[in-house]
């Protein structure tokens, strides 16, 4: 069986139960297990109570936790969540450059997907890269333009009986 814990707010997991006794585990650790409907303190688990740090006791829960309790989904107090450049990426996609756009489109959907599961600095790093495909997505579309507007001149300039 997969164990998951909740080690300073960050879930952990999945791992064996031998596994377990390399966290310390406390009574009041979160522990979940595929078949459990919620996260359930260790102490109250009897499968896994000779895991538990010796002098530590049981929790006494006043206020079950939900999951979302659990593991935090937001953005630490006081900073916003990272921008996600999704909407930045589709108009690069459709007006500049499509492989650097779809690039930066799924770089900017990992985000949303890195929040979702709580890990806040792996979505900064996910919104700074889906920022730097955008960018480099502009400038492709922009180097382009240039050039194509370039040889349209020459071409007007060089054969101006062509045309």
């Amino acid at each position: 069986m997969k164990y998951y814990i909740v080690k300073e707010g960050q879930r952990v997991g999945p791992m064996e139960m031998a596994e377990l006794g390399n966290f310390n585990i406390t009574a009041d650790t979160l522990v979940w297990h595929e078949g459990m409907a919620d996260w359930a303190a260790a102490g109250t688990m009897p499968e896994i109570a000779h895991l538990v740090a010796p002098g530590v006791p049981p929790c006494t829960p006043q206020q079950p936790q939900t999951s979302q309790q659990a593991y935090n989904t937001q953005a630490p107090i006081g900073q916003l969540p990272p921008k996600t450049y999704l909407t930045e990426a589709i108009l690069v996609t459709v007006l500049c450059c499509m492989p650097i756009g779809i690039v930066s489109i799924i770089k900017a959907s990992q985000v949303n997907s890195a929040m979702a599961r709580g890990d806040y600095a792996a979505a900064q790093q996910a919104s700074a890269e889906a920022g730097k495909w955008v960018k480099w997505g502009f400038i492709a579309g922009l180097a382009y333009f240039v050039l194509a507007m370039i040889y349209v001149i020459a071409s007007f300039v060089l054969m101006p009986g062509k045309f």
